[in-house]
């Protein structure tokens, strides 16, 4: 069950890099293209420092959803 927590997690956020590829920050809305590349900027420096954080609990403590 850990592992497949951890894998689930993991999964997770490789999709979360995705999400400006499937859904286009912008479309249909009268953002300049500076704001749009601001926020699709904004969301993978987010998701970045997500999966370095998810990588560093992981290293130091595994799986931390069911520490005792």
């Amino acid at each position: 069950m850990k592992l497949v927590l951890l894998f689930t997690v993991t999964f997770m956020i490789f999709f979360l890099f995705l999400i400006p590829i499937m859904f286009p920050f912008g479309v249909n809305s009268k953002m300049s293209n500076d704001a749009i590349g601001a926020g699709t900027a904004a969301w993978y420096v987010m998701c970045f420092i997500f999966a370095l954080v998810w990588g560093d609990v992981v290293n130091k403590r595994g799986c931390w959803f069911f520490d005792k």
